[in-house]
């Protein structure tokens, strides 16, 4: 950091204090015959202050146990939220089908297509609409290979990425702990992520 100020230092302690918060916690992975691979994606519009650029946040399950998760930065500022919607679905919808290869490659058969939940109804438009429009055409390049998906809807409250993409209340933060097993009690749909070749 070139220039770093007050807000930056803030930023650390938080930081910190978040790690000595949670150095108690850890994952359980426990044995399953439920293979079934499910994502969550959500986004937060241009959340950085520094440069308003979006936040990815997704995770990955295998069953019940959480394989992946991340909560990243977009390269891309987004001038819509419907485009770092987009942007998150893309990057989730990436790493599902690698995990698809990945079991396949090791001769784990899986119970079921993955399927990706997402909570934006735009992103899910975006991503079965085959045409796109002048407003949406700077989307097209980055997201043409999720265009023949069709993805669920789903609630935010039900959404375990949106505590990775998102600053919230100490309150909604301790009820996000058990996001794992909200997740998994009110199921929408299931849809199907053809992986090619899996």
């Amino acid at each position: 950091m070139r220039h770093p100020c007050s807000t930056h230092l803030q930023a650390m302690k938080r930081i910190y204090r978040y790690i000595k918060g949670t150095l108690e916690h850890g994952l359980l992975f426990r044995a399953s015959a439920n293979l079934t691979l499910r994502a969550f994606s959500d986004a937060n519009w241009a959340g950085s202050i520094d440069d308003r650029r979006s936040t990815t946040g997704a995770c990955v399950f295998l069953g019940l146990n959480l394989l992946t998760w991340t909560a990243r930065k977009q390269s891309t500022v987004s001038r819509s939220s419907s485009k770092a919607e987009c942007c998150a679905l893309a990057t989730t919808a990436a790493e599902l089908r690698w995990f698809g290869y990945l079991f396949c490659e090791l001769g784990i058969p899986l119970r079921s297509p993955p399927c990706i939940f997402v909570d934006n109804i735009s992103a899910l438009h975006m991503a079965a609409n085959p045409a796109f429009h002048a407003r949406t055409r700077h989307i097209e390049i980055d997201y043409h290979f999720v265009r023949e998906l069709n993805f669920p809807r789903c609630s935010s409250d039900a959404l375990c990425s949106l505590c990775f993409s998102t600053c919230r209340s100490l309150h909604q933060k301790l009820v996000s702990r058990t996001v794992y097993s909200t997740c998994y009690q009110a199921q929408p749909p299931l849809c199907s992520l053809s992986l090619e070749g899996a």
